[in-house]
């Protein structure tokens, strides 16, 4: 995650023409539901239901699927943003003359991320200045360098030790306590000195240091 008061002087691309995201029909509904009944009597409803899709908790991993239904509704509401080919052209010189940082800025690349303008997420967490949700990065107002550079290391944490392990760590909350604020809304909290966000800080303050140089 990215805080507002984190933001970077670099080039910003303007957002792309919005896409509808193919949503799966279960989400679909949810998205209805919250729209004619709210948050709260959504999140009611889910746990007074029998028999739960596949998609949301479940007693060996209460994330795996309610983390897939938030990917995608928060695709359904953004606008993607094309990244320039300068940040990508940028991020691999980088991470030629720095091979360490390239290990977890290269990874990311081959994920295929994917960023977008808006998205339910930010709502709810009103300090952050972008959020990452495994290869789907959601950027409050216009995407800068900095930003770009910070969220692929988190691309490539998730891919370390995967989606639940990255937020519970993350977020210093347990797997069932993230479901909840997932499904319900909620702000996520994030803790005080994340090592997921540390290490995201120090390697875009790197990065940038060496821009201002090599820009």
């Amino acid at each position: 995650m990215q805080t507002r008061e984190s933001e970077a002087q670099a080039p910003s691309p303007a957002p792309a023409e919005h896409t509808n995201a193919d949503v799966p029909p279960q989400v679909g509904q949810v998205l209805a539901l919250q729209k004619s009944a709210g948050n709260a009597a959504t999140g009611r409803m889910l746990q007074r239901w029998s028999v739960l899709p596949d998609w949301l908790p479940t007693p060996t991993d209460p994330l795996a699927g309610v983390f897939e239904a938030a990917m995608q509704t928060n695709r359904a509401m953004a606008d993607r943003i094309e990244v320039p080919p300068y940040y990508r052209q940028k991020l691999i010189e980088y991470s030629e003359a720095n091979p360490g940082d390239g290990l977890m800025l290269l990874p990311a690349l081959l994920r295929g991320p994917k960023f977008y303008n808006g998205g339910w997420i930010l709502d709810v967490q009103t300090g952050a200045k972008a959020m990452t949700l495994d290869t789907y990065i959601f950027v409050r107002g216009q995407l800068d360098l900095k930003t770009y550079i910070h969220e692929l290391v988190h691309v490539t944490q998730y891919a370390t030790v995967g989606r639940s392990g990255f937020l519970v760590s993350y977020l210093g909350l347990s797997a069932a306590t993230v479901a909840k604020r997932f499904i319900m809304r909620e702000p996520l909290n994030m803790m005080e000195s994340s090592p997921h966000d540390t290490q995201a800080y120090n390697l875009a303050d790197r990065f940038m240091a060496w821009w201002a140089n090599n820009a």
